[in-house]
């Protein structure tokens, strides 16, 4: 990219998301995320919030952008066909989690050992045994991918591990996979027109503009991070970003969503210190930049004192009820109470 845009300079960072993000939340420059192509289709929803939530708070300050690459909902067989093609492409990419899973425990089992003799190991998982099935649920939107046993298969742990797989599993002993069952690797969500609006919902980002392809396949949306976000009750989060739902117990199990949610009497009253801080900065956007200085001095009807008295008197007036509540003296300077408690003009008479 690098002759095409001579303008911009590129630097390349190498390391996984943990390792690379952090040293991106260091910059103070304006900065556009790009995450193209459709990767948030493979994490369920809690794992794509708790994501994207991250890299909002830790490498994002405010106005600074993100654009998603979203795959959207299409017919089941236009679906099918992308995962099932004639070639059998996905099909051998798929089973090749296989032999590659076949290596790793190979190369476990040398470092454990000692022992340099793979070929017990290599037909741990043979491909032979297994095929690749697909199955799609159109009402989530969702493709999840298996691979399905052809016939009984029996894993048999080698010997050089067999401690550490019962200190993970709870037993070493062989693992028969019966025939027709299957093992789960991966899912790819698909996104309705109302996805990016329940994603903005659940991330606390502002949904801003959304590009879609000419064969309305494909969606890049863009989200902003806010100056400050008002903190609300949240929602239970979706099986997808389609829309809030309760989901089936298959789908709830598949994607490990916890779906509970706490009743409005078990929040705590009493906010914790980042709400109070996330107010004061919504408070302060309102009455230091959507309010011009030259309108500070208006009053907003007549019975009301010009916009500049409630700079003090919101503060004050939350002081005293803290400070009753607490049967606690006032903060310092205590005259602002005073100054500050009523918000009618206290020269009108109480209506």
């Amino acid at each position: 990219l690098a002759p095409r845009f001579a303008n911009i300079s590129f630097c390349a960072l190498c390391g996984t998301y943990d390792e690379v993000l952090p040293r991106l939340g260091k910059s103070a420059r304006p900065k556009t995320v790009l995450w193209l192509g459709s990767s948030i289709g493979n994490l369920h929803t809690p794992d794509a919030v708790e994501f994207f939530t991250k890299i909002s708070q830790n490498v994002m300050t405010a106005n600074d952008a993100i654009l998603i690459g979203m795959d959207k909902q299409k017919p089941t067989d236009v679906i099918m066909h992308a995962y099932h093609d004639s070639l059998g492409i996905t099909a051998k990419f798929e089973l090749n989690i296989l032999p590659h899973i076949n290596q790793l425990v190979a190369d476990y089992v040398v470092q454990q050992s000692g022992s340099n003799s793979k070929d017990a190991v290599n037909n741990l998982l043979d491909m032979e045994n297994f095929r690749y099935v697909g199955v799609y649920d159109e009402k989530i939107g969702r493709h999840d991918a298996f691979l399905e046993a052809c016939e009984d298969v029996v894993v048999r742990w080698p010997c050089g591990i067999a401690a550490q797989v019962k200190d993970i599993c709870g037993s070493d002993e062989d693992v028969t996979i019966k025939r027709g069952d299957r093992l789960y690797i991966e899912s790819g969500y698909k996104y309705s027109d109302s996805a990016a609006e329940v994603f903005a919902q659940a991330t606390g980002l502002t949904f801003s503009a959304t590009w879609i392809s000419s064969r309305d396949y494909y969606m890049l949306n863009m989200f902003r991070k806010p100056q400050a976000a008002m903190t609300h009750v949240p929602l239970p989060l979706p099986v997808s970003f389609n829309k809030w739902s309760v989901p089936t117990e298959r789908s709830s199990r598949l994607a490990n969503t916890p779906l509970t949610i706490k009743a409005p009497e078990q929040f705590p009253t009493i906010p914790t210190i980042d709400e109070w801080q996330n107010v004061w900065k919504v408070w302060d956007l309102l009455t230091l930049q959507i309010i011009t200085r030259d309108k500070l001095l208006v009053r907003p009807i007549d019975l009301r004192h010009p916009f500049i008295f409630y700079l003090g008197h919101i503060p004050a007036f939350a002081d005293i009820h803290m400070a009753a509540a607490e049967a606690a003296p006032l903060s310092e300077p205590a005259i602002f109470a005073q100054w500050f408690e009523r918000g009618i003009d206290p020269n009108m008479e109480d209506t």
